[in-house]
């Protein structure tokens, strides 16, 4: 719902961003937000460079570096599947080369 100084609206635009879809045709149909995820239950990073040195640092809640995050060799994968305690964002950095990362987080 949005408010402002003279209405409110229940106006919602799918082309807003990451939560937000159009169920058709995109500004000929209606869209929704999809709410935001209150507990992660569980992630999983890859670091599917095949090149030794190719290492990434993860950090969660904070801007990963070499000496802070955690490390994830090269053909390697990060996982837990036990419920973690962050909220604004997973920091994935190189530490030598451009690896290629992939990953998902689930939650509810």
């Amino acid at each position: 719902v949005r408010e402002d100084t003279t209405a409110v609206s229940t106006y919602v635009d799918g082309d807003t961003g990451v939560n937000y879809e159009w169920t058709g045709t995109a500004n000929a149909s209606s869209s929704i937000k999809r709410p935001d995820m209150v507990t992660i239950k569980g992630i999983t990073i890859k670091n599917e460079s095949s090149t030794a040195n190719e290492i990434v640092y993860i950090a969660f809640d904070n801007t990963a570096t070499s000496s802070t995050g955690i490390p994830l060799l090269s053909a390697s994968t990060f996982e837990n599947t036990w419920p973690i305690a962050f909220k604004d964002k997973v920091s994935v950095i190189s530490a030598n080369g451009t690896p290629t990362v992939s990953g998902v987080i689930w939650g509810v």
